[in-house]
């Protein structure tokens, strides 16, 4: 009996090891992805590509390069430059510089390709307030 349960620890362990490495099969383990890899079940994720999830989850642990917005007014965003790394884990993603996470105000999430994050409005409207600062001086 004591083998059994040191195969079925050994297999554990493996398929923990294998969702750390490979965070689509974790991913599509606990989401009903299609064989075109988008999210087929409802929810905010939901016609999104799978590999959404992870990087929501480092929107959630405060991982992203940049952020920005406000869901209450348009949207925020969470920026992440791709490198090597990102490939490795998503193949899918390659030849893509950078992708926005957006959230909005019903908390969906969406994502879009980008090469730099978006103009954050509020950043503007400050550059435009201090500009007409300047010239009433």
């Amino acid at each position: 009996m004591s083998k059994a349960l040191d195969i079925i620890k050994s297999l554990k362990e493996e398929q923990d090891y294998m969702s750390m490495n490979d965070p689509g099969v974790a991913i599509k383990k606990d989401y009903k992805v299609g064989k075109d890899g988008v999210i087929h079940e409802p929810g905010k994720f939901e016609g999104e590509s799978f590999w959404i999830v992870y990087y929501y989850d480092l929107v959630m642990n405060g991982l992203s390069d940049e952020s920005g917005g406000d869901v209450e007014s348009g949207g925020a965003w969470d920026f992440f430059e791709l490198d090597d790394e990102d490939y490795k884990k998503f193949p899918e993603l390659k030849g893509k510089k950078g992708l926005i996470l957006w959230q909005d105000s019903q908390g969906f999430i969406s994502i879009e390709y980008s090469d730099t994050p978006p103009e954050d409005e509020y950043e503007e409207d400050e550059e435009d307030s201090e500009e007409g600062e300047e010239e009433h001086e």
